[in-house]
């Protein structure tokens, strides 16, 4: 209720403040936050109504809600229709793209995507329209993987961005369902050594949960590149990283994806080293064939 009040008052004084001519100047500023506060409020309208939805009997549910954004998408119009030089014109396009996929719209919402690429590469919006373009390009039913390479690859141009190691992860992944292990392997070695850099105590769980996944994902990749034995040879030239243990804790000599004893992974370590085949990897190079 608290929250509704605040998003009604700053609402009101919008509108106020849009009516009152003399301010003029300032529309697209007052508009902008006007869509934000409209896009909030029927964030808001239509969580009440998934939960009215939900309350009733199956019976008697009816369709189940789908999200509006009416008032709120066509504030973001009048700002692109009005002010196209406008400082806030990536905020409109952006608030507008994902309003529009919010809807399932997903068409109209790439288009303006990827003019945030195309007319404002330096915006901050420019990483996020990126991560979402590639999300939709990855995901079923597209399942267009070069195309999610290509968008994913744009993010982690930005290392600073909270989207980096997810963008990692996702790249890694992409590659391995090419069936392209090296890069797929590189790229997860860089997602591991990437949240390393990180304190322990400043870790998040999601960080915790991408490291495991980016582990198991090695030891699957070299189970059909090679095989345990390259994978110690990797390792090896990476100067026996601390967890390249739990990498080999998850193959055995037949290159089977396991689980065994942590404190097996050494001596599997220097059984496989004896046998090793030249393998190298850059775990830095993001081009590797």
């Amino acid at each position: 209720a608290e929250k509704r009040g605040l998003i009604r008052r700053g609402i009101e004084t919008g509108e106020r403040l849009l009516a009152d001519r003399s301010r003029s100047a300032y529309e697209d500023d007052i508009l902008i936050r006007l869509g934000h506060l409209y896009a909030m409020q029927e964030k808001e309208d239509f969580f009440d109504s998934l939960k009215a939805w939900e309350a009733r009997p199956p019976a008697a549910a009816g369709p189940e809600p789908a999200p509006a954004y009416p008032k709120a998408l066509a504030v973001y119009r009048r700002i692109l229709d009005r002010f196209p030089k406008s400082e806030f014109t990536d905020d409109a396009l952006y608030n507008r793209a994902f309003l529009e996929e919010e809807t399932g719209r997903h068409d109209s919402a790439n288009v303006l995507y990827r003019r945030i690429l195309s007319d404002f590469p330096r915006s901050p919006f420019a990483v996020e329209s990126s991560m979402r373009l590639g999300e939709y390009a990855f995901n079923p039913p597209v399942n267009d993987l070069e195309n999610a390479v290509f968008y994913y690859k744009k993010v982690v141009e930005s290392p600073r961005s909270p989207r980096f190691p997810e963008a990692l992860y996702k790249l890694g992944w992409s590659y391995y369902r090419l069936e392209q292990y090296a890069p797929a392997i590189s790229y997860f070695t860089t997602l591991i050594e990437t949240l390393a850099e990180d304190r322990p105590e400043d870790r998040t769980a999601s960080a915790v949960d991408l490291t495991r996944e980016a582990l198991d994902y090695i030891a699957v990749a070299f189970t059909d590149f090679g095989g345990p034995v390259q994978a110690a040879e990797y390792l090896r030239k990476l100067g026996q990283p601390g967890w390249g243990r739990e990498v080999l804790a998850r193959l055995d000599l037949d290159g089977r994806v396991i689980r065994i004893a942590r404190q097996q992974a050494d001596a599997v370590l220097a059984d496989l080293q004896q046998l090793h085949r030249d393998f190298v990897v850059d775990a830095r190079d993001h081009d590797l064939a």
